[in-house]
């Protein structure tokens, strides 16, 4: 009996040295992990968050650099550990203040820190593991690191103050990207996120023509590039997100402002967008602004009302004509063989025809930018 006993207390006695001992292996302690926690609540004011449960205070972590015996990580609020390891950092709304550390968690996958006091640069991050960085709501400032962070799936960092221009980004594994309500500058670059299915870009003050990259994401994705200075025409290749989650409405520049409905009433081409209206941003033009022939935004030119002649030299003449005007076509032609026939674009999205002839008034219908090509009896 007395061995019995003695071999069930031995058993047990085994049994809480293992419990113990996997207990402290997955203890969550690793020095680099504490002291990138270390920075990150000496640098954000860590005594006055809304929620600090279980990290030390400010004189416990200066008295302590490196994690005292029993230190356990996954016990403090917003810290998630795995094997041992950090990966979870979230403090949203949690009264952070200060500036961020640069953090360096080669572990860390999730970076979540929204809604806080936070000033200064964002610190170009060497987390190679970090999936999602999301800064949004805070007081940001200054340009984005051109981040070399290979498994990024989500970039947030919509509503600071960061400037300057959007850095060549070189994220393939980007599945989202929110830069929107900033103060970026410059054109939008030719980025390498090919697997995007959300991109917000609206309100900041962009400019230049739409990209390239844009036109061969997923008629899927949701385009936002709303209230920026954008200018050119619409790529023909972006009609594929006609009817889906796709803005551009408050761009002046573009044809029509930005309205992409517009655009997609018409058959896409650069000649369909050609005489929109836009508006420059010169009080001067009134609201006589519309697209040219390069797909930049100007003054409408003044309009012809009549007695036009147009001298036969075997190419197009271009001339602007006042909708409801009448007007007299002459044919002045010193080397032409007559009879002569006409060949004539009208406005963007009128169609085309041959509706007029020489000698006697005819009545534009539209007004606009027209082209007649004229063709004598020799071709």
């Amino acid at each position: 009996m007395y061995n019995y006993i003695k071999k069930i207390w031995l058993f047990l006695g085994v049994f809480f040295l293992i419990g113990v001992t996997t207990d402290l292996s997955s203890q969550c302690n690793h020095p680099d992990d504490y002291t990138a926690l270390r920075a990150l609540y000496l640098a954000t004011d860590g005594d006055n968050w809304t929620n600090k449960t279980g990290w030390p205070t400010r004189a416990q972590f200066l008295a302590n650099p490196t994690p005292p015996a029993g230190t356990d990580m996954s016990g403090w609020y917003g810290i998630r550990c795995e094997n041992g390891r950090l990966i979870s950092i979230i403090l949203s709304n949690n009264r952070l203040q200060g500036t961020l550390p640069n953090l360096s968690i080669t572990t860390l996958k999730s970076l979540v820190i929204n809604i806080s006091s936070l000033s200064g640069p964002i610190p170009n991050f060497l987390m190679p593991d970090l999936e999602s960085l999301q800064l949004t709501f805070s007081q940001l400032n200054g340009s984005i690191p051109n981040f070399n962070l290979p498994k990024l799936k989500h970039l947030q960092l919509s509503n600071n103050q960061l400037s300057s221009s959007i850095p060549n980004l070189n994220l393939p594994g980007l599945l989202t990207l929110n830069l929107s309500q900033n103060k970026f500058t410059g054109t939008i670059p030719e980025i390498n996120t090919p697997n995007l299915g959300f991109l917000r870009l609206n309100n900041n003050s962009l400019e230049g023509t739409i990209p390239k990259f844009i036109e061969l994401l997923s008629d899927t994705s949701f385009v936002f590039l709303n209230n920026n200075n954008l200018s050119g025409c619409f790529p023909i290749g972006l009609r594929k997100f006609c009817n889906k989650a796709f803005g551009t409405i408050n761009n002046p520049l573009l044809p029509w402002q930005g309205d992409f409905g517009q655009f997609c009433a018409t058959n896409g081409s650069q000649q369909a967008q050609v005489g929109a209206p836009c508006n420059n941003g010169n009080p001067a033009d009134g609201e006589n602004d519309v697209i040219q022939n390069d797909c930049k935004c100007g003054l409408l030119e003044p309009c012809f009302l009549n007695n036009i002649d147009i001298i036969y030299k075997g190419t197009s003449a271009n001339f602007t004509i006042c909708a409801g005007e009448a007007f007299d076509l002459n044919v002045v032609s010193p080397t032409g063989v007559a009879p002569f026939t006409y060949s004539w674009t009208l406005p963007s999205g009128t169609g085309s025809g041959n509706p007029y002839s020489v000698g006697s008034a005819v009545v534009a219908t539209h007004n606009g930018v027209w082209v007649v090509t004229v063709t004598d009896a020799n071709g």
